[in-house]
């Protein structure tokens, strides 16, 4: 039975148990159940603009238009609604609806025109009221007090892949999420299903179905999220101060449909069919003692970057994010102090072997040399560099949140990200691993090495390893200000 033979059955079978539940409720009203709960955060910061690769349109990347703007987007306001049914974990139903509301989201639209780049710059900000999280969810038996086994459906998220669902998630970031690093692997707000076993509300083990994938996965591999079938299998616990949560995602999809039907009439009907694969790993551990909880978060994507030319097999990339950090609960006054570094890493760039594999090959096969390229064939493709990742350096925050009442918390926040150089990632090394790899093969052509280097790159190689090279900067920023956020 494939996974989406399998999803839809085991939706029916929910909305049957809903259906059978609904009719022992005879002394209860839809109003009398239904619980409203959420919290609206107004933010004052001041933060200076910055490229990153996120805010790439010439890629197709969106995600952060607005970075280059940072410096006038000064006021954010943005909120959470929470409608419930049922308490999570205790009823044998739970159901929610959760709307996100952003009141001036400046990371929205971009307009690009190929053909005229310098009128392309179209950004504006939006007000946006939309769906989070929406599920069902069945526990259907009673053990000890509690009922372990859970399965839920709908748009949903797994807490165990976001590592600050259990430390702390920074106020002043949670909406542009210019700094995120510390939980890039979170998956959230994805059609899914979901399946858990708790021997205690804290210690558990789950799996789970979904349609899509995280920010990780398009920075990482290029891969669309709407193409991404993710199975994800994960744990939490603890126990004596300590608590662990970890999570793997094995994601299969691409940047386009793949998979190609012609009709009779000669329409084509494109699928995806997971042509490419990657793997997520994360995982966080900490230990609370009055208050004070040291943590470390470790976070990995590995597998297959989807190629922009299917002529090219893709090459394998490898990112990692390291987390340290703290929270300490009215330690130094009533307040929350808190604070966290991540260190990005990935391989370098190493010129030649940053490009795919076989590309020097199929560019030779063009030119009078085309005898040279079977033995080049197998040459390049060798570096793991993840492009978005290679020129970013670390990321670092601290806020102190300080309760003014029940419900309402004043934040003090500063956040910084810092850019940094790979030197290898350049148009001269490529050109330089060029002319080392013809070299032994003067004598049979006839060519100096040097001279059909540099002619390849002028052919048009360079203008790809630039395009790279702009794309994959991260300029430094620093954000500071001040969030009032009133929770219900």
């Amino acid at each position: 039975m494939n996974s989406r033979k399998m999803m839809f059955l085991l939706m029916i079978a929910v909305l049957a148990f809903g259906t059978a539940a609904a009719g022992e409720e005879e002394q209860k009203t839809f109003l009398d159940n239904l619980k409203m709960s959420g919290s609206f955060t107004l933010i004052a910061k001041s933060q200076t603009g910055f490229a990153t690769p996120l805010d790439s349109p010439e890629m197709g990347i969106f995600n952060r238009a607005g970075a280059n703007y940072r410096a006038s987007q000064n006021i954010r306001a943005h909120g959470l609604l929470n409608f419930s049914l049922g308490t999570p974990g205790v009823s044998p139903w739970f159901g929610v609806l959760q709307l996100r509301i952003d009141a001036n989201d400046p990371d929205v639209d971009y307009y690009f025109n190929p053909a005229d780049p310098g009128n392309s710059d179209r950004e504006r900000t939006e007000e946006i009221v939309e769906v989070n999280n929406f599920f069902v969810m069945y526990r259907p038996f009673e053990m000890k007090g509690g009922r372990p086994f859970g399965i839920s459906v709908g748009i949903n998220s797994v807490k165990a892949t976001a590592n600050a669902a259990y430390t702390h998630l920074y106020i002043g970031d949670t909406e542009d999420e210019d700094f995120i690093f510390y939980t890039a692997a979170a998956l959230t707000t994805f059609p899914m299903i979901q399946a858990d076993f708790h021997i205690t509300p804290e210690t558990g083990i789950g799996f789970a179905l979904a349609r899509g994938a995280g920010d990780i996965s398009l920075i990482g591999t290029g891969m669309n999220p709407d193409s991404a079938l993710n199975k994800i299998l994960w744990a939490e616990a603890q126990k004596g101060g300590f608590g662990f949560n970890g999570a793997i995602q094995f994601v299969a999809g691409e940047s386009g449909g793949t998979k190609l039907t012609e009709t009779d009439n000669d329409n084509t009907i494109y699928e995806y069919e997971g042509k490419y694969k990657h793997r997520i790993y994360n995982s966080r551990l900490s230990y609370t003692y009055k208050g004070l909880q040291p943590y470390v978060g470790f976070q990995l994507v590995q597998g297959d970057e989807v190629p922009s030319n299917e002529a090219f097999e893709p090459r394998e990339v490898k990112g990692s994010f390291w987390t340290y950090g703290f929270v300490a609960d009215k330690i130094l006054g009533p307040g929350k102090l808190c604070a966290d570094f991540t260190k990005a890493g990935t391989n370098s760039f190493d010129g030649l072997q940053g490009l795919p594999k076989g590309l020097l090959a199929g560019i030779l096969s063009e030119t009078s040399l085309a005898s040279l390229a079977p033995y080049f064939t197998q040459l390049g493709g060798d570096s793991s560099v993840i492009y978005a990742v290679s020129h970013l350096d670390y990321a670092f925050h601290a806020e102190y949140a300080l309760p003014l009442k029940k419900g309402l918390d004043l934040s003090f926040f500063y956040y910084g990200l810092r850019g940094k150089k790979d030197n290898t990632l350049s148009s001269e090394t490529v050109e330089s691993d060029i002319a080392d790899a013809l070299r032994p093969y003067e004598g049979v052509g006839g060519f100096i090495a040097e001279e059909v280097a540099a002619q390849l790159m002028a052919g048009g190689l360079n203008n790809q390893v630039e395009a790279i090279r702009r794309f994959a900067e991260w300029t430094n920023t620093d954000s500071f200000g001040l969030a009032v956020k009133y929770s219900f």
